[in-house]
């Protein structure tokens, strides 16, 4: 029995010692476990504090090392103070997905090769971002070029461009219309001058220089034929005046022998003499009655370009019948060419065509080359026909 005591006792003393040994350690492991606890619930506080800062959130007020402490852990207190935490992590992740997608369209737009996943992943993200910075940067620098390139051309607003406003490209499309303007002239000109039309290049320079060689021939042609009509005119304007001229004799000549004519028979009847044709009285408007006719310009009109004679479609001139005159009607009408003479030698001023015959009255236009010459008083004549 004594043994038994015995035995038991040393068992006893040794459970004891081996309990003071694990009470040891178990006390160690709850220390590094508290410690452990505090460590997080400052790491989870300073995490809040940061994912706070500039957010306009304030999860770390909630998320406070007191409130975390193990002094005062309770189950349900701890999920929901932890559960603005997760909310606050799930918003930042929702925000990084959006601003890795962002920054993965604006690469896409400037040609950068970065992709949205590489933007998510923080061992890529730097290197991602660096590439969207440089492409961002290139198109921003030749958007300045071409910035600088179009107000060396026109006056856009660089101000209003910058902010994104497209209105201060309106001189650009003001620009295009006047190009379109312009090609569309030149491209009407073209056909008139037997040129290509332009195309849809408004820097068509080789086009542009066609049309204007095609204009140029024209107008070189045109310079001929200005001087081609004006050495006409000229010509014209002599022969003219040849014919004036020609005509005065004309007229002259068959006055002269008219009275030869009408002399001789009056000599041959006054002798006694048989003429060689029996004695013929003139017809109404016939040339030997117009011959004989004689008036005079009662109204010259310089400004509306016409005369007034006192010959109408009554004016009559008379043949002598033996001892009697017979009236002859001179039968003028519209178209009758007449002739102004002046002095007693009836020098010729002009040839006429009557337009509008009254009775007693008819009027003629004046020729352009005889305007101012003819004078209130002037004679007229028959101007025979050629």
């Amino acid at each position: 029995m004594k043994v038994a005591n015995i035995i038991l006792s040393v068992l006893v003393l040794i459970a004891a010692a081996v309990s003071a040994v694990f009470s040891y350690f178990l006390y160690e492991k709850r220390v590094a476990l508290v410690g452990g606890w505090a460590q997080l619930s400052d790491a989870v506080h300073a995490s809040a504090v940061t994912m706070d800062k500039g957010s306009g959130t304030s999860a770390a007020k909630e998320l406070t090392s007191e409130k975390l402490s193990h002094k005062t852990y309770a189950s349900d207190r701890m999920n929901k103070t932890l559960s603005g935490l997760q909310k606050q992590s799930r918003a930042l992740v929702a925000q990084r997905d959006a601003l890795a997608e962002a920054l993965a369209e604006v690469g896409r737009r400037n040609n950068a090769g970065v992709n949205a996943a590489d933007l998510k992943s923080f061992s890529s993200y730097d290197e991602q971002l660096d590439k969207v910075k440089r492409a961002a940067a290139a198109t921003i620098d030749n958007r300045n070029r071409i910035y600088s390139a179009l107000r060396r051309i026109i006056d856009v607003d660089v101000s209003k461009l910058n902010r994104g406003d497209a209105s201060g490209l309106e001189p650009v499309d003001y620009a295009v219309r006047a190009r379109d303007g312009y090609r569309n002239a030149l491209n009407s000109i073209a056909g008139r001058v037997g040129a290509s039309r332009m195309s849809s290049d408004a820097n068509s320079t080789r086009e542009g220089q066609a049309v204007y060689s095609a204009v140029n021939r024209k107008l070189g042609e045109v310079d001929e034929i200005r001087r081609q009509l004006d050495t006409a005119s000229r010509t014209i304007y002599q022969q003219k005046n040849t014919i004036a001229e020609r005509d005065k004799k004309i007229v002259e000549i068959n006055r002269t022998v008219a009275d030869r004519d009408y002399q001789i028979k009056e000599l041959k009847r006054a002798l006694g003499i048989a003429p060689e044709e029996p004695f013929a009285l003139w017809k109404k408007g016939s040339k030997e009655a117009r011959v004989h006719l004689t008036g005079k310009v009662t109204k010259v009109s310089g400004e509306y370009g016409y005369i007034v004679i006192d010959l109408g479609s009554d004016s009559v001139v008379y043949q002598q019948a033996g001892n009697k005159q017979v009236d002859i009607n001179l039968g003028l009408e519209s178209g009758v060419e007449l002739a102004v003479v002046r002095g007693d030698e009836d020098e010729f001023v002009a040839a006429v065509t009557l337009d509008k015959v009254g009775e007693k009255e008819s009027t003629a236009n004046i020729p352009m080359d005889k305007v101012g010459a003819i004078k209130v008083g002037d004679k007229i004549i028959y101007k025979a026909a050629k």
